[in-house]
């Protein structure tokens, strides 16, 4: 399907996370298909939990048309807003499709919504929630707006979909939309090069790794068990993130003696590609809590990606992502993964055959797989 009179299909997407280059991997892929044109729009810099982070620009020979926009309060999600003046002038551009890449509960996603509404453009949304959830006003009624004006919505997993189609939702209309791995980026290294980067980092091997938001709900207290009670077994550690654990971290290695065994250290996104590859074992003990759950794991695609093993949670949607290419342990008992991670130390080879399991099921979550299903989508939504 094209646009009016045969001409491309002029695509919108709109989101907070299209700072950051990397994740606009899908819509980069998307963008080479000559049927549609891509405008990305995104705050000009975006201060998130970890750090502020300025629009990065899109790689030279990439198609996207990109479009920084003023935001405010950017460290407040669900207050966080663009520019009004800048989205009005944005939506005078006469697209034929928008998609927000925001929560239909924040005020942002609203205004896209809001915006789109004003100017008849058919709108989409996505969502990432995956526990049913009542917000007060006004958050409340953003959500209830969002839902109304939106043609289709878009759930990021198996377990958002159900918690909204719970929630209330019309199931007809949403459809599940995985996050993506660039597979340009994200790919195994060679022995040397495992072995260039541990060099760099000041670690050896085996080095087993954790990729994410320092947080106790990322199971980091589990992680710290568990290596604690495997202090005399070869190993060590980079923890690759930042955020209110770390301190904590550091207490714990300095308190245990495990300095010179384990990095703490925040790499930007551009640098995860160049990193990750050089471990040996990824680890991912997400632990759900009353006000949270994993909600895909990306983490484990990338570590598919880069050719490392995963052991992960059963924690929300990441048993459904890993499937039999990782292995899955239950996220609150410490004793499994003490074995586990045990059985890796001094059998690493036994771990051979998810290296290649994960690279072959990473097919499944490639930015150029996953632009297709979005290009469906889409022209499902024009029609």
């Amino acid at each position: 399907m094209m646009g009016p009179m045969g001409s491309p299909i002029r695509l919108l997407s709109i989101g907070h996370s299209y700072v950051v280059a990397l994740n606009r991997s899908i819509l980069r892929e998307l963008a080479k298909d000559k049927s549609f044109e891509v405008t990305i729009a995104a705050p000009k810099s975006f201060r998130g939990s970890l750090r502020t982070i300025a629009m990065e620009a899109e790689p030279e020979g990439s198609l996207l048309q990109m479009q920084g926009l003023d935001a405010y309060f950017t460290q407040k999600m669900h207050i966080f807003s663009y520019d009004h003046f800048q989205l009005r002038k944005l939506f005078l551009q006469d697209f034929d499709l928008v998609h927000a890449w925001e929560e239909p509960y924040i005020f942002a996603g609203y205004q896209v919504a809001r915006a789109a509404k004003r100017s008849e453009t058919p709108y989409v949304f996505r969502t990432a929630q995956s526990l049913i959830k009542k917000y007060p006003y006004p958050f409340s009624y953003f959500e209830k707006n969002c839902f109304q004006w939106a043609k289709k919505w878009i759930a990021g997993g198996h377990l958002v979909r159900q918690a909204m189609i719970d929630k209330g939702w019309d199931g007809s209309k949403g459809e599940i939309l995985t996050l993506a791995v660039d597979s340009s980026r994200f790919q195994p290294f060679d022995d040397l090069a495992k072995k260039q980067v541990q060099d760099q980092l000041g670690l050896g091997g085996p080095l087993m790794a954790y990729l994410g938001r320092l947080s106790e709900e990322k199971g980091l207290d589990l992680l710290m068990k568990v290596l604690t009670e495997l202090k005399d077994q070869s190993w060590s550690f980079l923890f690759m993130g930042s955020g209110p654990y770390e301190t904590k971290l550091n207490q714990w290695v300095h308190k245990e003696g495990l300095q010179g065994r384990v990095k703490i250290q925040l790499f930007s996104h551009d640098q995860i590609p160049s990193v990750l590859p050089g471990c040996d074992l990824l680890l991912c003990p997400s632990q759900s809590r009353p006000f949270w759950k994993e909600q895909f794991g990306r983490m484990v695609v990338e570590g598919f990606a880069a050719g490392v093993p995963v052991i992960a949670s059963d924690s929300g949607e990441i048993p459904r992502v890993v499937g039999d290419a990782g292995v899955i342990l239950p996220e609150a008992e410490p004793n499994a993964w003490k074995s586990e991670i045990l059985k890796f130390l001094q059998q690493p080879r036994s771990f051979e055959s998810y290296r290649e399991k994960g690279l072959q099921r990473v097919s499944q979550y490639t930015a150029k797989t996953i632009a297709e299903q979005y290009k469906n989508f889409y022209r499902s939504v024009l029609e």
